[in-house]
């Protein structure tokens, strides 16, 4: 098929001698390269390059596929850096070459792109994802540099579609790391390049309408990310040529493959591990399950899941699968050892397996329609794929119905039971994308070689991104002004210009206003999109006049500039990344923690000054439900501070305890009390487990302990002193302790939720009615009357009435 011809229309070529163009698919697991080449009076040609890969025993393998692994090897004499399958298969070697993830053995760290996140035990020129990224692109352009008919003149690397300004700049930080040249609009988005490819393949199995548009899906699922795309393809008549736009993609989404391989280490492995050697999993660390059992077993997790995957397919194309016993139905591994705790002899693992029922039962929350929230531990990200999906369509405003077509794109398609979940969602007959297993690994890179080619020929990009939704300021009295209308082609406006507006000061109840506030929304939900106090360089009364500039970048950045016009040079500059195509807020809780981690890699661990950064780190952790990880840091802490510490053994405790694993957390809770006797917290927390555990003669003797020791929560240790003495059915002496309880707590105003907790229990046991009812009213106080902000008063700027419309200013 003729590009030119089906998406070109009438040009005039932007060149006239042989043209010859790269494009590469970055991925997180894979990545590929492709080659495009234009000879004048012929079509242009499209083709995957196989690449040669070095291994470290001397041998190469040639595959399209060039895993996005970087290792790092050093000797007294020598140094080598090895990309793709050759660093990928030292991945089983890592103890035996001493390498270490993050310092001198590199993987997924696609997904670190655009962090402020540094690998600080790395040598400097693999300190950094981009760093890591450009290796990978370097080798890919060099091998394809080998034995070509011509220099290339044009190179394209992918990223996803839902990819912010910071991690298209890491991208291209990453290509000018080798001198590889590469401008913003030399990105072209994953989802985008496979519909391209399919279009431009004979197995196009939907038809264009004459006249109108078809909605497509892209569903790009790979090794690290989930792309969702919803884009319009045009067929205006038989001899017209197809156009391609973007009507909205998914939020930035952390999930892929790798995931399932992580869920078939921790769910599947480690527990045969275990059994196999007798142990308990309780007896394991985050350390040894994360840090020393995974990276062994993921080689082997992928293995049985391509394999088990494979046995599948062909199970199915035989008509089988349905009647097979999914217990019995599995594959096996080869044999392999693991070691922990530096343990010379290692845990023997005779015969790592994976039946299709262990399988089925792993993808349940990946496939699941209705909770689409994501549910994250300190080992595995797991979510459902139809979370993007359905924000992508929610983006696009459109319902499932309404898209004529959904491609399958990504290495992960390959999982029957997830391309079995997308035809029952969308339609078997609306859902396709290419059957050989290479072409849906390679499609993104050969998609983009045909766009480059395009380009480069054409002298015009082959598709043209949209913004989905408008941006509208909201002015003074709370109305609205769109800035930028959906479905507004980008950039905008289209010349590297700004779009002007006049505004002015409004009324307001003092005569001078010394602050406005900007605030942009979107058009469609109303959501904010930026709200920011502007402090005027000089006070300015109703009415003053004042210019906004804005645009809106090809790479989705919306910018903008406004002064006071009796004071140009003052400006308030502001820049939204992506914003309507955001990533989810990862919280205030998962910040604190990425800066907090990034500080101690710079000071390389840092030392017992920093023993309250982990000991908070433990507390965010606890937050997120990662207790093992809490722990993990906990321990930490107690390493750096080299001397005992009442409060983080019993924090410890309380976590160990969280975790069901009573013998520890009780050696944490006496750790705590030797270390402080004067301390009540540990021996109440030790006397509740106890109880909890029915060693209620252990739980009275610590209690009374703890109630000699601390008069201020005497309360509540009375308090759980009445339940145990109510388990043991000394129902008097019960009622009498839990009266005693109640008196002894504080007013409600100087109770925090814990303790009126308790006094809740105490009420209840002693069935004290008014008691209750007035705690129970306390605690929905609390509920329904949070401590809110002030209302903001600050005057936002409204419109003049001699609007500038469609008037530009050159780009600054």
């Amino acid at each position: 098929m003729d590009i030119l011809k089906t998406f070109g229309g009438p040009f005039v070529p932007a060149k006239n001698n042989l043209l010859r163009t790269l494009s590469i698919d970055l991925g997180t697991t894979n990545s590929t390269i492709a080659e495009s080449v234009c000879v004048p009076g012929y079509p242009p040609m499209c083709k995957v390059l196989k690449i040669t890969q070095p291994l470290e025993n001397g041998d190469t393998v040639t595959s399209a596929l060039v895993p996005s692994v970087v290792a790092f090897l050093e000797d007294e004499e020598n140094s080598t850096v090895l990309v793709g399958e050759g660093a990928k298969q030292l991945r089983c070697e890592m103890d035996t070459l001493e390498l270490v993830t993050g310092e001198n053995f590199f993987h997924d760290t696609k997904n670190d792109m655009g962090l402020n996140k540094t690998y600080a035990l790395a040598p400097a020129f693999l300190n950094h994802a981009h760093k890591v990224a450009g290796h990978v692109l370097s080798f890919l352009v060099e091998a394809a540099e080998q034995g070509a008919v011509a220099p290339y003149q044009v190179l394209t690397v992918t990223v996803p579609a839902s990819f912010q300004i910071n991690q298209r700049n890491d991208t291209l930080r990453a290509a000018r790391m080798d001198n590889l040249h590469l401008e913003a609009c030399d990105l072209m988005e994953e989802p985008t390049a496979a519909l391209v490819d399919f279009l431009m393949s004979d197995q196009r199995r939907f038809s264009l309408p004459r006249e109108g548009k078809a909605t497509c899906l892209v569903f790009d699922f790979g090794g690290g990310t989930c792309d969702v795309s919803v884009i319009a393809v045009s067929g205006n008549g038989p001899n017209r040529p197809l156009s391609v736009s973007e009507l909205s993609v998914s939020r930035y989404h952390r999930l892929g493959g790798g995931d399932i391989d992580a869920a078939i280490v921790h769910e599947v492995l480690i527990p045969a591990l275990a059994e196999e050697n007798v142990f308990d999993l309780s007896d394991l660390t985050w350390e040894n399950k994360k840090l020393e059992l995974e990276p062994r077993l993921l080689a082997t997790a992928e293995t049985l899941k391509i394999d088990l995957c494979r046995k599948i397919r062909r199970s199915i194309d035989q008509c089988e699968y349905a009647e097979v016993n999914q217990a019995m139905f599995g594959v096996t591994a080869p044999a392999i050892t693991c070691w922990i705790n530096n343990d010379e002899e290692g845990l023997d693992f005779s015969a790592p397996s994976l039946s299709a029922a262990q399988f089925e039962k792993l993808l349940e929350p990946f496939l699941d329609t209705d909770f689409l929230y994501a549910r994250e531990t300190e080992y595995r990200l797991t979510q459902s794929i139809f979370s993007p999906i359905e924000d992508a369509l929610d983006r696009a405003g459109i319902s499932p119905k309404e898209v004529d077509f959904c491609l399958l794109s990504g290495g992960s398609i390959l999982i029957p039971q997830v391309r079995a979940a997308m035809e029952s969602y969308f339609g078997k007959n609306k859902t396709g994308g290419f059957d050989d297993p290479e072409q849906i690994q390679t499609a993104v890179a050969r998609g983009a070689a045909w766009n480059t080619i395009f380009k480069a020929v054409t002298g015009r990009p082959l598709v043209r991104p949209v913004l989905h939704d408008g941006i509208d300021l909201e002015t003074n009295d709370g109305s609205r002004y769109p800035l930028v209308d959906p479905g507004t082609p980008l950039p905008f406006p289209s010349d590297d210009t700004w779009q002007r507006l006049d505004l002015e000061v409004p009324p307001a109840d003092r005569l001078l206003v010394d602050q406005l506030r900007i605030r942009l929304i979107s058009h469609t939900d109303g959501r904010h999109l930026l709200n920011e106090i502007w402090n005027l360089p000089t006070a300015a009364c109703a009415g003053a006049g004042i210019l906004l500039e804005y645009r809106v970048t090809a790479g989705k950045q919306f910018e903008c500039r406004a002064f006071l016009k009796s004071s140009p040079k003052a400006v308030f500059a502001q820049a939204v990344e992506n914003p309507l195509v955001n990533v989810v807020n990862p919280g205030a809780t998962r910040l604190k923690i990425e800066e907090t981690e990034e500080k101690l890699r710079l000071c390389f661990g840092g030392t017992e000054k920093n023993v309250d950064d982990y000991v908070n780190l433990a507390r965010w952790y606890e937050e997120l439900n990662q207790k093992e990880k809490a722990i993990h840091c906990l321990h930490t802490a107690l390493r750096k501070k080299n001397r005992p510490s009442s409060y983080i053994s019993n924090l410890m405790g309380i976590y160990y305890e969280d975790l069901k694993d009573h013998q520890r957390a009780e050696k944490a809770y006496l750790e705590a009390i030797k270390d402080d006797r004067d301390w009540s917290s540990p021996a109440f927390n030790l006397a509740l487990l106890y109880r909890n555990t029915k060693r209620h003669d252990e739980a009275l003797a610590m209690l009374d302990q703890a109630i000699e020791k601390d008069d201020e929560d005497r309360a509540p240790c009375l308090a759980l002193k009445a339940t145990v003495l109510n388990r043991m059915d000394r129902k008097s002496e019960a009622n009498e302790t839990a009266v005693q309880a109640l008196n002894a707590f504080s007013p409600f105003p100087k109770l925090d939720n814990w303790a009126l907790g308790w006094y809740e229990t105490t009420a209840r046991l002693v069935k004290d009615d008014k008691a209750l009812a007035a705690a129970e009213a306390e605690r929905k106080r609390r509920k329904h009357n949070p401590d809110t902000e002030p209302d903001d008063t600050t005057p936002r700027p409204v419109v003049k009435n001699n609007i500038i419309l469609f008037q530009r200013v050159n780009a600054a």
